[in-house]
This record gives structure tokens, C-alpha cells and sequence, in this order.
């Protein structure tokens, strides 16, 4: 099965939850503008979580042998919900 991958969101947009605890301005572009300059960092990080997210894509057979498997699979569901919101907090 082909992996699916992690929505993109423009290039370099710093998150508004980043800066919800700025208190002026000033604190908000010395922020952005230290998180631009980790963009290495950040880009590591996407591709750590995209790795992770594909090893968790697609189910299995022997996922449906189990009387539990509805509960693995909402597991599941969960992990890769929580992937997909790191992610997208990324620049």
C-alpha cells in the first residue's frame, strides 16, 4: 500500500500557537524569527514524524484477528491524529 502523507501547509508560516504567549510585537518577530532560523531542526522533526506516520498507515491482516481490534485500530487513530497535529505546528 502506498504511504499517505502528512499535509504540507505553506512553506515557513510560523503557527499562531507558537506566539500565543507573546506579550508585544517585539517578543513575537524575536520569536518568529528564531524559529525560522531552526529550520533545520524543524525539518528533521517532519521527517521523523512523516517515518513514524507511514510505519502506522494501513491496516493489516492479522490487525482483524484479534476480538480487540476495533480498540487497536481507534489506538491507532489516535497516534496518528496526535502525528498529524505536531506536524502541522512545524514551520
Amino acid at each position: 500500500m502506498k504511504s499517505h502523507k502528512l499535509a504540507r501547509h505553506q512553506p515557513r508560516n510560523i503557527p499562531s500557537e507558537w506566539l500565543a504567549k507573546c506579550e508585544n510585537d517585539e517578543d513575537k518577530e524575536e520569536l518568529k524569527q528564531y524559529l525560522l532560523n531552526s529550520s533545520r531542526l524543524f525539518d528533521l522533526l517532519k521527517d521523523m514524524l512523516q517515518r513514524r506516520y507511514d510505519q502506522e498507515w494501513g491496516a493489516k491482516v492479522v490487525d482483524y484477528d484479534s476480538p480487540s481490534w476495533s480498540h487497536k485500530q481507534a489506538h491507532k487513530n489516535g497516534r496518528m491524529d496526535a502525528l498529524e497535529e505536531i506536524y502541522k505546528l512545524c514551520p
